[in-house]
Protein backbone atom coordinates (compact mmCIF):
# COMPACT_ATOMS: atom_id res chain seq x y z
CA UNK A 1 0.00 0.00 0.00
CA UNK A 2 1.91 3.52 -0.60
CA UNK A 3 1.29 6.70 1.17
CA UNK A 4 0.87 10.12 0.04
CA UNK A 5 2.99 12.63 1.62
CA UNK A 6 1.00 16.36 1.78
CA UNK A 7 3.36 19.27 2.08
CA UNK A 8 1.83 21.72 4.51
CA UNK A 9 4.28 24.84 4.31
CA UNK A 10 7.13 25.45 6.58
CA UNK A 11 6.46 25.40 10.19
CA UNK A 12 5.07 28.72 11.81
CA UNK A 13 4.98 29.48 15.44
CA UNK A 14 1.89 32.16 14.82
CA UNK A 15 -1.05 30.70 12.60
CA UNK A 16 -2.10 33.53 9.42
CA UNK A 17 -5.31 35.05 10.55
CA UNK A 18 -6.78 36.07 6.97
CA UNK A 19 -9.26 38.95 7.10
CA UNK A 20 -12.96 38.11 5.38
CA UNK A 21 -12.97 41.76 4.52
CA UNK A 22 -9.96 41.66 2.41
CA UNK A 23 -11.31 38.09 1.05
CA UNK A 24 -14.45 39.66 -0.14
CA UNK A 25 -12.69 42.69 -1.69
CA UNK A 26 -10.41 40.53 -3.72
CA UNK A 27 -13.86 38.33 -4.92
CA UNK A 28 -15.42 41.74 -5.99
CA UNK A 29 -12.35 42.59 -8.09
CA UNK A 30 -12.38 39.33 -9.49
CA UNK A 31 -16.21 39.57 -10.54
CA UNK A 32 -16.05 43.15 -11.64
CA UNK A 33 -13.50 41.82 -13.85
CA UNK A 34 -15.46 38.93 -15.56
CA UNK A 35 -18.59 41.53 -15.84
CA UNK A 36 -16.23 43.71 -17.86
CA UNK A 37 -14.54 40.62 -20.07
CA UNK A 38 -18.73 39.82 -20.90
CA UNK A 39 -19.63 43.67 -21.58
CA UNK A 40 -16.65 43.88 -24.25
CA UNK A 41 -17.44 40.96 -25.68
CA UNK A 42 -20.63 41.79 -25.61
CA UNK A 43 -20.15 45.02 -27.66
CA UNK A 44 -17.39 42.99 -29.89
CA UNK A 45 -19.55 40.49 -31.28
CA UNK A 46 -20.18 41.36 -34.72
CA UNK A 47 -17.54 42.42 -37.41
CA UNK A 48 -17.57 45.79 -38.03
CA UNK A 49 -17.10 45.46 -41.60
CA UNK A 50 -18.75 42.27 -42.87
CA UNK A 51 -21.48 42.14 -39.84
CA UNK A 52 -21.40 38.59 -39.35
CA UNK A 53 -21.04 37.12 -35.65
CA UNK A 54 -17.88 35.04 -36.62
CA UNK A 55 -16.11 36.92 -34.47
CA UNK A 56 -13.52 35.22 -32.31
CA UNK A 57 -11.71 36.74 -29.30
CA UNK A 58 -7.31 37.26 -29.75
CA UNK A 59 -6.59 36.38 -26.03
CA UNK A 60 -2.95 36.81 -24.14
CA UNK A 61 -3.19 33.42 -22.45
CA UNK A 62 -2.36 34.87 -18.88
CA UNK A 63 -5.39 33.45 -16.66
CA UNK A 64 -6.00 32.70 -13.09
CA UNK A 65 -5.81 29.22 -13.05
CA UNK A 66 -8.52 27.22 -10.56
CA UNK A 67 -8.50 24.04 -8.02
CA UNK A 68 -8.42 21.82 -10.63
CA UNK A 69 -5.59 22.99 -12.82
CA UNK A 70 -7.49 24.82 -15.60
CA UNK A 71 -7.88 28.07 -16.66
CA UNK A 72 -10.85 30.16 -15.40
CA UNK A 73 -13.10 31.45 -17.66
CA UNK A 74 -12.96 34.77 -18.57
CA UNK A 75 -10.00 35.34 -16.73
CA UNK A 76 -7.72 35.56 -19.59
CA UNK A 77 -6.94 39.47 -21.22
CA UNK A 78 -8.13 40.06 -24.47
CA UNK A 79 -6.45 42.20 -26.87
CA UNK A 80 -8.93 42.05 -30.14
CA UNK A 81 -10.85 40.32 -32.00
CA UNK A 82 -11.22 38.73 -35.23
CA UNK A 83 -13.67 37.49 -37.89
CA UNK A 84 -13.57 34.02 -39.32
CA UNK A 85 -15.60 35.15 -42.56
CA UNK A 86 -13.70 37.98 -43.62
CA UNK A 87 -9.91 38.09 -41.71
CA UNK A 88 -10.70 41.39 -39.99
CA UNK A 89 -8.97 41.98 -36.75
CA UNK A 90 -9.57 44.50 -34.73
CA UNK A 91 -8.98 46.32 -30.97
CA UNK A 92 -11.47 46.07 -28.81
CA UNK A 93 -13.65 49.09 -28.46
Amino acid sequence: MSHLSLFDGPEVDVPQILSFVDYVSTQRKSTSHIQAQIRLRQKNRTCPKCNRVTVDPVEVHDGQIGRNGAIIPLSNTVIGFSCYSCGNEWSPS
